[in-house]
């Protein structure tokens, strides 16, 4: 009778093991959702201007207020190349401002369609509003959402539209785009009512769906680690989160020419990534050149000194990057969503003759980002592949240098 209790025991073992390790992961994959895949394991890089170089390509109308010059060059086959350098996922941006051109219609059901011929393992749809037009930013979508205004109504039949061919279990929709507002709690339930919302007027068409969400403050990792747990329990168990990271910015956009919040970017150059004092100090001295020569108003210089002086006494490296990403792992850890965060954007702006980072330091960043993403098990996705922030070669171009491969850790 012992030796028979024991071999009883060691079969009732055995079972506990195959259900808990074998069977039970394969019936959660059968009846979730959700795809976790682009979350945990994906390299990917976001390609800017795709959808409009498609859409023109294809016979569409692309207002020339939407479009980057460089963009009339691309084609589908940048796809191939993403693939051949390594990447296995994409996030692709639409701007459903585009849907609204009925000659566009059904040349957008293609691309959605065409873009599934890809080995990719993740393919992010990034709703991605580019705004001319009031009411047609993602704040404006909001605000338009709240008052019922046609903007919105544009808005959901876009989402409609994409989720009718959204018939691929390697796609996730991604609802909005960097819902600006500030990072204070307010905004972030803000956003986290417009996403119910959204989710409530799709109805039926939402089963089944891998969502991506972004919290305010532009997609900040401050914003979303404000989600409590119960606001995530209400969004349900097919979401994923996203957060951008561009920090410090001083950094990423020196010398950037759009910031009306940041004015003093356009007049920063050289400033090092985790550099020397030495070279922090050069970097400086050529900002106060550029005041003393009349090129910078005082309240732009003292707002300008303030956060360079900041940056000096900080010497920003990628100690900081780890720490900012270990405050969203602990996040994901304690609300229970471990394994479905996703680094949706990150990059710097290009080195120019005068302008930007230094090419080393631009690299060294990008390498730094990646790493803490990899240490800390989040998918990544680069912005973006050949814009004025790309990792190619130069603006327009599809090549990229080793150094980048490297850097990005990716293997051709």
């Amino acid at each position: 009778m012992i030796i028979n209790s024991f071999r009883f025991k060691l079969i009732c073992k055995a079972v506990f093991f195959l259900l808990v390790f074998c069977v039970s992961p394969k019936l959660f994959a059968e009846n979730s959702n959700l795809n976790s895949a682009c979350a945990t394991h994906s390299k990917g890089v976001n390609a800017w201007m795709l959808f409009e170089s498609e859409i023109l390509r294809r016979g569409g109308v692309v207002p020339e207020e939407l479009l980057e010059k460089y963009a009339k060059n691309i084609n589908f086959d940048l796809n191939r190349i993403i693939i051949n350098n390594g990447f296995d996922a994409i996030r692709f941006p639409v701007n459903p401002a585009l849907y609204k051109i009925d000659a566009n219609k059904k040349i957008i059901s293609e691309i959605i369609s065409d873009i599934k011929k890809y080995n990719y393992r993740c393919i992010i749809i990034d709703v991605h509003p580019r705004f001319y037009k009031k009411n047609e930013s993602p704040d404006g979508i909001i605000f338009a959402q709240k008052n019922k205004l046609p903007e919105y109504n544009n808005y959901i039949e876009f989402i409609r539209f994409i989720l009718r061919n959204f018939d691929d279990s390697r796609f996730v929709l991604e609802l909005l785009n960097e819902p600006g507002l500030d990072c204070s709690s307010s905004s972030v339930n803000i956003v986290h009512n417009f996403h119910l919302n959204v989710i409530k007027d799709l109805d039926n068409l939402s089963k089944g769906v891998t969502f991506l969400y972004n919290s305010s403050c532009n997609s900040s990792f401050r914003s979303l680690i404000k989600l409590n747990r119960n606001q995530i329990k209400e969004l349900g168990d097919n979401f994923l989160f996203s957060f951008h990271y561009y920090e410090p910015l001083i950094f990423t956009h020196q010398g950037s020419l759009w910031s009306k919040r940041f004015p003093y970017l356009r007049y920063i150059s050289r400033l090092p990534f985790d550099g020397l004092l030495d070279d922090i100090d050069f970097a400086i001295k050529n900002f106060k050149s550029k005041f003393f020569s009349g090129l910078i108003s005082e309240e732009v210089f003292l707002l300008g000194s303030s956060v360079l002086d900041e940056y000096r006494r900080e010497i920003y490296g990628e100690r900081n990057i780890f720490e900012s990403f270990r405050l969203v792992k602990n996040w994901s850890i304690e609300n229970e969503i471990d394994g479905r965060v996703v680094l949706g954007e990150f990059g710097v702006i290009r080195s120019g003759d005068d302008t930007g980072p230094g090419e080393k330091d631009r690299i060294k960043w990008l390498e730094a980002v990646r790493r803490a993403a990899n240490f800390y098990g989040f998918g990544w996705y680069v912005w973006d592949y050949m814009s004025y922030m790309g990792i190619s070669v130069s603006t327009g171009s599809i090549a990229i240098s080793d150094d980048y491969i490297s850097a990005l850790g990716l293997v051709r």
